[in-house]
Formats: C-alpha cells, sequence, structure tokens
C-alpha cells in the first residue's frame, strides 16, 4: 500500500496576489490563489495568509486521498488476477508443490 502524501504547499506573491505552490498528483507543480495582497493579508507568514494556505491545502490533500482509495488491491486479488495465471503458462520455472500450501488459501 501506498504512503500517504500530506503536502503543506510554499505561499508565493504574483501579481499583486497570494498563491500557494504544490505538486499534483502526476508531480508536476501547480499554483493556486488564495487570496489579494492588501492590508490584511500583507505577508506570507501573517495569520490569515496561512490560514488560507491551510484550507486549500486541506482540500488538495483530501482530493488527492479520494483518488488513491480505488487504487489499492488485496492480497488475493493479486494472486488470482496476476501471480496465479503468471505461474500456470511458466513450464518448469517454479516447483508448484511449495506453492500449493498458499495457492489453496486463496483459490
Amino acid at each position: 500500500m501506498r504512503r500517504r502524501r500530506i503536502q503543506k504547499g510554499s505561499v508565493v506573491e504574483r501579481s499583486g496576489g497570494w498563491y500557494v505552490r504544490f505538486y499534483a498528483k502526476d508531480g508536476k507543480m501547480v499554483t493556486r490563489w488564495i487570496a489579494d495582497k492588501d492590508h490584511v493579508h500583507h505577508s506570507a507568514k501573517c495569520r490569515p495568509v496561512k490560514i488560507l494556505q491551510q484550507a486549500k491545502m486541506l482540500e488538495v490533500n483530501s482530493e488527492q486521498d479520494a483518488a488513491d482509495k480505488g487504487s489499492e488491491m488485496s492480497l488475493a486479488d493479486f494472486w488470482a488476477g496476476t501471480f496465479s495465471p503468471y505461474i500456470e503458462g511458466q513450464p518448469q520455472a517454479f516447483d508448484r508443490r511449495l506453492l500449493r500450501g498458499p495457492a489453496a488459501a486463496y483459490e
């Protein structure tokens, strides 16, 4: 199972606004707008900007978690769909007597 990736993101200033920069699921760097630069959001380290950064990254991380839920494979599925057909197609590659015990448990 793949380890869950939790990103914090980096706050950057561009074109008079604050953006959060992070990596998308495909590995590309992505930048998303979070606020305009004004007297309330005056610094990348001020509290209102940090709160908006955390909210955006919570949204990004939960989207990635939802996408990862359907990609998990159980051991029984791997055995039946991948390993067992591979073993049956190999003429003398494996001693089938050694595989008889685990094979009986998953078939």
